[in-house]
């Protein structure tokens, strides 16, 4: 009886994703801020004269950024007590 052995790759990240959309109104860039809410955290939106921006994170920065975040707590002189 052969065994096989399944190896456990990690799928690749997908990189960060951009699309740019040029003749948005600020009126429809706050619709649209204001029909996603604070559903997609790794989703980023910049608005300049215009041009809207839309900006997906990868895995990888988000990883890194709570990575970021725990070291800052660690290392932080100030330690805030909860209990207050």
């Amino acid at each position: 009886m052969n065994s096989a052995v399944l190896s456990r790759s990690r799928p690749e990240a997908l990189p960060e994703q951009r699309v740019t959309l040029e003749g948005v109104s600020w009126q429809q860039y706050e619709t649209l801020i204001t029909t996603l809410g604070d559903d997609f955290p790794a989703l980023r939106l910049s608005y300049l004269e215009g041009t809207l921006e839309i900006i997906t994170n990868s895995p990888r920065h988000e990883e890194l950024k709570t990575m970021i975040g725990m070291l800052m707590e660690a290392y932080s002189p100030f330690q805030i007590d909860e209990e207050q």
